[in-house]
């Protein structure tokens, strides 16, 4: 009997780690699964789509905008031209905005406010102060999203100084 239990126990802890490695995968996928649901909502949306897919439907977007001037965003195409008609988002489809670049066209101590709004509406979506010595680089790592049909707008107010901005983002099927 005690040659048995001396023999049985190496055995047994082989087949307790066994069991835990068959196991284990499972309900580390299971709590990762559930952890990704709880962090990828809808207020805050995960961005999961694949790299290539991504880098093919990503869209360069344009604007100066003067001292008080309200301007739409244009497109920047593959060669690097921008197309002179306002862009908007396509039917069936969303634009992400991942991140914005602003870039002061005069130089100086003092700071520029930025607007990026609705183009039809022209409600404000963001508002940024900005310093005018500098390009600011912002990043929305949940992306800011426009729905269908949308235009993307820029106002540096009255009293804030011109500025380019380069919005980069991609679009997506609703």
């Amino acid at each position: 009997m005690t040659t048995f239990s001396k023999h049985s126990f190496p055995f047994g802890v082989a087949a307790a780690a066994l069991l835990l490695t068959l196991t284990g995968p499972r309900a580390v996928h299971a709590v990762t699964a559930a952890l990704l649901l709880m962090a990828n909502t809808v207020a805050s949306p995960a961005i999961a789509q694949d790299t290539l897919k991504a880098a093919s439907r990503s869209v360069g977007l344009v604007a100066f905008s003067g001292t008080g001037e309200y301007q739409l965003l244009r497109q920047v195409d593959a060669p690097g031209n921008v197309v002179p008609a306002a862009f908007a988002v396509p039917a069936g489809q969303s634009f992400v905005v991942t991140n914005v670049e602003i870039t002061p066209s005069v130089g100086g101590a003092g700071a520029d406010y930025v607007y990026l709004t609705d183009g039809d509406t022209q409600n404000f979506r963001e508002y940024w102060i900005v310093p005018q010595s500098t390009t600011t680089q912002l990043q929305f790592p949940s992306g800011l999203v426009f729905v269908a049909g949308q235009t993307i707008g820029i106002l540096a107010p009255p009293g804030a100084g011109p500025v380019y901005v380069y919005v980069h983002g991609y679009l997506t099927a609703d």
